[in-house]
């Protein structure tokens, strides 16, 4: 099924989008230039991070900007680039969407 959505809603989607692409580049930033209080402001207070292994795992901003102050201090360089955004918005709440980025370090 197509959602039609009227003017503002579709221009709303526009900049959400936006702002979910512009997440992602801070993101890279924080790591990359090793700064942890620009990752902390990008995480939820009760966000939870992991990898897919299961190696990377926190609970709760603290933790999460904790967790790379530790890799941070034996990492050597790294440099995030982004590709691909795939986002999916609610057809319900337009305050939840899923996706997918890829990226490579």
């Amino acid at each position: 099924m197509v959602e039609t959505l009227d003017f503002a809603s579709r221009l709303q989607r526009l900049e959400d989008e936006s702002a979910l692409r512009r997440l992602v580049a801070l993101y890279g930033q924080a790591i990359d230039n090793r700064e942890p209080e620009l990752l902390g402001s990008l995480f939820a207070e009760d966000a939870e991070f992991g990898s897919v292994d299961g190696v990377m795992r926190a609970a709760g901003r603290t933790a999460i900007v904790d967790f790379y102050r530790g890799r941070f201090a034996i990492l050597g360089p790294t440099f995030h680039y982004t590709h691909d955004h795939l986002l999916e918005f609610s057809a319900d709440d337009a305050n939840i969407a899923t996706g997918v980025v890829t990226a490579h370090s």
